[in-house]
């Protein structure tokens, strides 16, 4: 094979891989980055109940939820005085139509409360897992302050038990 040739083939690997290392890079950082912090992209609703609503200690939710990127996890939280409190079981939507539904088992005091849907990231879903199954041994739940990788994408306000 020609020597000039041969060197030809490499040079033209080189200036591709130089080319693809940033973008690489950026992807490696990206995805780095989604695994610390929940999507920013993700919309969703609670339908059901609604705000300033009267509910059973055991009540149903539906809404809806689009735009969140697999591999992330929802949770339904109860939020009382700078608190909140996993309830227990993920929410799963429909891949199809991002419509999900679910049963809140709540035993808190008659102060009203506020109910909403959170995506976390797996760091954050191994917190909740971690803290229910503490809970679940100890009969204690106390209220969480804050969880890294946590973020809000609906709430419906004022609930109260009736």
């Amino acid at each position: 094979m020609d020597p000039g040739l041969i060197y030809a083939l490499i040079g033209a690997a080189a200036v591709i891989f130089a080319a693809l290392v940033p973008t690489l890079l950026e992807q490696i950082r990206n995805r780095r980055r989604s695994s610390e912090q929940p999507d920013q992209i993700a919309r969703a609703t609670i339908d059901e109940p609604r705000s300033e609503s009267y509910v059973e200690r055991t009540f149903d939710c539906s809404g809806e939820i689009h735009g969140y990127r697999r591999g992330e996890r929802l949770w339904l939280a109860v939020e009382k005085a700078g608190r909140f409190w996993p309830k227990e079981g993920r929410v799963t939507p429909d891949p199809k139509t991002g419509k999900w539904t679910a049963t809140v088992f709540e035993d808190g005091g008659q102060e009203p409360f506020n109910l909403s849907l959170y995506v976390v990231t797996q760091s954050a879903d191994a917190q909740i897992e971690e803290w229910l199954e503490t809970g679940r041994n100890t009969g204690s739940y106390p209220g969480l302050l804050s969880t890294k990788g946590m973020r809000r994408l609906a709430r419906v306000e004022q609930l109260a038990l009736g």
